[in-house]
C-alpha cells in the first residue's frame, strides 16, 4: 500500500487490517476549551461513543488546556496540542473556528469542519476581524459535517466544492424520556433556555416577552454556565444541570421559550420534546428540521415581542392546545435519532470524507475571497448604521443643550423683530 511521507496511508484509500477489514480510525476532536457549552458536550459525546461503539482511537485535543480537563472528560483522553502533534491521525475534526489553525498543524489525512452553527454569526459589528476569520476558516476544511439540513445548505453555498454531510445531534433516550408531568392549572410555567451573556441566544427578548404577558406566569431561566449569566427578570434561575436535571426541569415546565437569532439545530427544544414539553421558537435556522407550527410547537417572528407574548397567553388559556402541542412534540422526538444512531452516522460520515478526494486548492482560495467580499459588505453596512446612529444621537444632544436652546430663543426673537420692523415699514409706505 502506498505510504505518504509523513507515514500515513494513502489518502485515497481507507486503512485496512491484514484480514481486509476496515481498521478503526484515529480521530482527534480539536476543542477550544472544556468549559461548559452545548457544542463541547456534543463533541465529547461523539468522541466517547466512537470509542465505545466502533472501537476507534478518539481523543479530545484542547487548545486552552487546564489541569482539571482530564477529570471533565474521563471517558475520552484529553491531549494538549503538543501531544497531539506528535501523533498521526486519520482525521482531525475542528469544532470552532479558533481551532482550525491547530487542526492544520496536526499530521492527518483529512481535516473536517464539524459545524454546529455558523461561527461568524456570533460576532457583531464590534468584532469585524473575528467575524472575518470565522468565515474564512471553512477554507481549511477537506470536508464539512453539519448537524442540520439548514446548516448543510449554508455550508454548501460557502464551499460548493466540498462534500457536506448531515449528522443530527442524537437524543439521549435514557435521560430524556416521556414521564408523568405534574399538571398545572395555575400560572403558565415558562422555561427560558440559553446563555444570556450571548446576545445571539435572544434570552433578553424571551424574558421581555414573558414580562409582557397578561396571563399569570411563572418563569425559569436555565443556563449551562450559570456563573456568567444575569438572573434578573425571572422568578427562578438554575444552571449547570446534568441531563437528568434538565429532563426533570423540562417535565415540570409547560413550555420552553427559545428566541435565538441563529442555531445550527437547537438541541434543548428537542430534548424538551422527548419529555413531552413543546416549545415556542423563532425561525433560527435549525428549527426547519423539526418544527411544525401548530403541530409540535409554535413559531414566532424575530423582534415580535407582542406576538410572542400573545402566543404565550393563548397557551396559558388553552391547555388543550398546549397538550396537543406536547403530544406532537413527543411524536417528533420519538422519530429523532438517538445518541447511538447519531454516533454511527458520524462514523460513516467521517469514513466517507476520509476516503473522498481532497478539496481543491483553487476552490479554497475562492472561498476565502467570498468570505472577504461578504464581510467587507457587512462591515460597510454596519459602519453606515453606526454613523447614522451617531449623527442622530449628536443631533439629539445638540438640541437638548442649553446653548442650542439659548441660540434658538435668540433666533426667534430676531425673526420676530424683523417681522415687526417689516410691518412698520409697510404702514409708513401706505401713508
Amino acid at each position: 500500500m502506498p505510504v505518504l511521507a509523513h507515514g500515513l496511508h494513502d489518502s485515497r484509500r481507507p486503512a485496512r487490517t491484514p484480514a481486509g477489514m476496515v481498521a478503526p480510525m484515529r480521530v482527534a476532536f480539536v476543542l477550544p476549551t472544556l468549559q461548559p457549552s452545548g457544542g463541547i458536550q456534543v463533541a465529547l459525546t461523539h468522541a466517547r461513543a466512537l470509542r465505545e461503539r466502533a472501537g476507534w482511537d478518539t481523543s479530545a485535543v484542547v487548545v486552552d488546556r487546564r489541569p482539571a480537563d482530564s477529570a471533565r472528560s474521563a471517558a475520552v483522553p484529553v491531549l494538549g496540542v503538543g501531544e497531539a502533534a506528535a501523533r498521526e491521525w486519520d482525521v482531525v475534526v475542528w469544532t470552532w473556528w479558533t481551532t482550525a489553525d491547530v487542526a492544520m498543524e496536526l499530521p492527518a489525512r483529512r481535516r473536517i469542519a464539524f459545524l454546529q452553527g455558523l461561527d461568524e454569526r456570533f460576532y457583531g459589528w464590534r468584532a469585524p476581524l473575528d467575524r472575518l476569520a470565522a468565515s474564512a476558516a471553512l477554507a481549511t476544511a477537506d470536508g464539512i459535517i453539519t448537524v442540520s439540513e439548514h446548516l448543510r445548505d449554508v455550508a454548501a453555498a460557502i464551499r460548493p466544492d466540498l462534500q457536506v454531510l448531515v449528522v443530527p445531534n442524537g437524543l439521549d433516550r435514557a435521560a430524556f424520556a416521556p414521564g408523568v408531568a405534574a399538571g398545572s392549572d395555575g400560572p403558565l410555567r415558562v422555561l427560558v433556555e440559553g446563555q444570556r451573556n450571548l446576545p445571539l441566544k435572544g434570552v433578553d427578548d424571551a424574558i421581555a416577552a414573558v414580562q409582557a404577558m397578561r396571563a399569570p406566569v411563572r418563569s425559569t431561566l436555565v443556563a449551562l454556565d450559570p456563573e456568567v449569566v444575569d438572573p434578573a427578570g425571572v422568578d427562578r434561575f438554575v444552571g449547570g444541570l446534568d441531563p437528568a436535571g434538565m429532563a426533570a426541569l423540562y417535565a415540570e415546565s409547560d413550555v420552553v421559550l427559545k428566541l435565538s437569532r441563529a442555531e445550527g439545530l437547537g438541541l434543548p427544544p428537542l430534548e424538551a420534546a422527548a419529555v413531552g414539553t413543546p416549545s415556542v421558537v423563532t425561525p433560527y435556522g435549525g428549527h426547519a428540521d423539526w418544527v411544525r407550527h401548530g403541530v409540535n410547537g409554535v413559531l414566532v417572528g424575530f423582534d415580535d415581542l407582542p406576538g410572542t407574548a400573545a402566543w404565550l397567553d393563548t397557551l396559558a388559556r388553552d391547555r388543550a392546545l398546549l397538550d396537543r402541542l406536547g403530544a406532537g412534540a413527543l411524536e417528533t422526538a420519538s422519530r429523532w435519532p438517538t445518541v447511538e444512531e447519531s454516533a454511527d452516522a458520524l462514523a460513516r460520515a467521517l469514513r466517507d470524507v476520509a476516503e473522498a478526494e481532497p478539496g481543491d486548492a483553487v476552490a479554497a482560495r475562492r472561498a476565502v475571497a467570498r468570505s472577504l467580499g461578504r464581510n467587507v459588505e457587512l462591515a460597510r453596512i454596519d459602519v453606515d448604521r453606526v454613523m447614522r446612529r451617531y449623527a442622530e444621537e449628536h443631533i439629539e444632544r445638540l438640541v437638548a443643550s442649553r446653548t442650542y436652546r439659548f441660540a434658538e430663543g435668540l433666533r426667534r426673537v430676531w425673526w420676530r423683530l424683523r417681522a415687526i420692523a417689516g410691518a412698520v415699514r409697510r404702514r409708513r409706505g401706505r401713508r
